[in-house]
């Protein structure tokens, strides 16, 4: 957009609706889980951001054909007094929160909880990265130098295996562990089961399946870069996106079926993922959303994928982050 950026949504009869107003630039942007509203951070320069949620009113409880018709926006809420560096946010379908912020000065970082009823509490805790609240509200994954952990909220052991394998039978207060470089790519949320890349020392990548109580289970091994990585409500299905190098940067879509046997796979030619882009399933529609470039010199467009077939339609707008708004 000429001047800014803008949060925008899609509606049913393909026009965008404006949901702020034209900022500098919004360099990220979470969808609240529960449909409830949108954090995001907004720049002033400097290097420094202010951290924003935007409330959302569904209208999806009337009847038709009102029930098509997307939220409105409510009230715009500051998260964060101070201006900050950088921001992480995370929520979960109960409506509760976890916001990690650093501030202007080294060693300002903190990580917040806050719940659905607004109430905050700090949480002490080291961690190496973004940490991720599990989909039903359980608990959270927490990754450490050492692995990702499964803690509950409270920043304590979570007895529940919550898609995480468990540590060798250990229970009670200590967290559950799972160790080695892995990142956390999606959750399966009706199957309790999750999808992580693992990085390993000779540089190769592979997809796991993680279910509770269970070791992983390799879906996919190889030498290309797994951008992202995305799976059905019941862990049936598995995408993920790749880079390969071939004489130059090329990158592919692949559907595995829960075994890991390849199903579909999909050359995405001339077209690039946007830094930061996700790979993000809607089961209503049986499709996947990323944001593509066509060249270097063009905008990025979201791009909806046919599950089965791979199948691409290029939604003729440009964007800079296109992501999924969870119904309220």
């Amino acid at each position: 957009m000429t001047g800014g950026e803008q949060l925008q949504i899609l509606r049913p009869d393909g026009r965008w609706q404006p949901l702020s107003a034209v900022l500098p630039r919004i360099p990220t942007l979470e969808p609240l889980a529960d449909g409830s509203g949108v954090v995001f951070l907004a720049s002033e320069g400097q290097g420094l951001h202010r951290l924003w949620k935007l409330t959302l009113r569904p209208r999806s409880l009337q009847r038709a054909p009102a029930a098509t018709a997307p939220p409105q926006p409510g009230a715009l809420v500051p998260l964060w007094p101070e201006r900050l560096s950088f921001a992480h946010a995370s929520s979960n379908r109960r409506g509760d929160l976890l916001i990690q912020v650093g501030g202007q000065a080294l060693g300002d970082g903190r990580t917040v909880w806050i719940d659905a009823g607004g109430r905050r509490r700090d949480l002490r805790m080291e961690v190496s990265g973004p940490i991720l609240l599990l989909p039903e509200g359980e608990g959270m994954v927490v990754p450490t130098p050492d692995g990702l952990e499964l803690r509950a909220l409270d920043g304590q052991g979570s007895g529940a295996a919550g898609g995480m394998g468990n540590n060798g039978g250990e229970s009670g207060g200590r967290p559950q562990i799972l160790p080695g470089s892995r990142v956390l790519a999606s959750f399966c949320p009706a199957s309790g089961q999750a999808l992580l890349v693992r990085h390993w020392p000779d540089y190769r990548r592979s997809l796991e399946r993680v279910q509770p109580g269970a070791a992983p289970l390799t879906l996919w091994l190889g030498s290309e870069a797994v951008m992202a990585a995305s799976c059905d409500q019941s862990g049936e299905r598995a995408w993920m996106l790749l880079n390969r190098w071939d004489g130059g940067f090329a990158h592919e879509l692949v559907q595995l079926d829960r075994t890991g046997r390849i199903m579909a796979r999909r050359d995405l030619g001339s077209w690039a993922p946007e830094p930061g882009t996700t790979l993000s399933y809607d089961p209503a529609g049986d499709q996947l959303l990323l944001t593509l470039r066509p060249d270097p010199r063009q905008p990025a467009r979201p791009v909806l994928v046919n599950g089965r077939t791979l199948e691409l339609r290029i939604l003729p707008h440009p964007v800079r982050q296109a992501v999924w708004l969870p119904a309220g």
